[in-house]
């Protein structure tokens, strides 16, 4: 039976009445306090043929999707299909993630650091030190230490432009996330001024660890792109930067890298310093 799809460019956006009904007009606003100190932004996702039954059973591999709010970006079923985004803000960070066999067991992530001098950045960066044998809880478990390259970034020329996620870059796919870092600089311009294209490749990407499917970032080649945004737009987007870059300072990003640690580790993943 083929998979139900709801792809993004076939969604009906539909502006529900928001207006305040008469019996809430003049109450007091509560219990919106602890809200405002975190902020989880949706993510950007290759589903791989690794992932969770609940995404397997309606994407299939390659596919591009949001979470959590499951909406297709890019589906892989007829080969590449390119989408574009522009990179609003760049961050790096550092996780302790622990085996994938014992999810359900023990949280998928049991430290996380924005520190580049930190502990576990330092462990991420050296091969000897990446995978450690610690207690938690009373067991020994074996951890592994990672950097991801987190990219706040909004899709462009698409039906969600306009809405911040993250693209996250780690371990298999460091080097991508890398290699969009390099594009980024040689453009000499602010990073919201630049327009990106992404796709996942026909074949999945393999190494001695395993094999799973990755986004190839370039420079626009869809006939008509510029690479760089409007200045309408530029203006909108700046707004956007300093916003999220308030958040960051304030400590209350929170990437939501799900319980899956899907991408294999390239074994030329270092060295990581972080400084892009």
């Amino acid at each position: 039976m083929a998979k139900k799809k709801d792809a993004s460019t076939d969604i009906v956006h539909v502006q529900p009445e928001m207006k305040l009904p008469d019996f809430l007009g003049g109450q007091e606003v509560q219990g919106l306090e602890d809200l405002a100190q975190f902020v989880e932004p949706p993510i950007l996702k290759v589903v791989q043929k690794q992932s969770s039954d609940d995404i397997t059973s309606t994407f299939e591999a390659g596919d591009v999707i949001v979470l959590p709010t499951r909406s297709l970006i890019a589906p892989h079923e007829d080969g590449p299909n390119p989408f574009l985004f522009v990179p609003i803000f760049f961050f790096p960070e550092w996780c302790t993630w622990t085996p994938q066999e014992l999810r359900g067991q023990v949280p998928a992530i049991i430290g996380r650091s924005h520190d580049r001098n930190g502990v576990i950045a330092v462990k991420s960066a050296n091969p000897d030190t990446r995978y450690e044998d610690v207690e938690y809880e009373g067991r020994m478990i074996q951890v592994r230490h990672v950097q991801h390259l987190n990219f706040m970034v909004t899709l462009y020329n698409h039906p969600l432009a306009g809405e911040p996620m993250i693209m996250s870059f780690a371990r298999g796919e460091h080097r991508s996330g890398t290699r969009l870092a390099s594009l980024i600089k040689a453009r000499k311009a602010p990073i919201y001024a630049c327009v990106f294209q992404a796709q996942v490749g026909t074949e999945p990407r393999k190494n001695n660890k395993g094999s799973w499917f990755g986004l190839d970032v370039t420079n626009p080649t869809v006939e008509g792109v510029t690479p760089w945004v409007g200045e309408e737009e530029f203006e909108a987007l700046k707004e956007q930067f300093d916003e999220v870059s308030k958040v960051f300072q304030d400590g209350r990003i929170r990437v939501a890298h799900g319980d899956a640690d899907e991408t294999p580790e390239d074994e030329a993943e270092t060295p990581e310093s972080g400084e892009f």
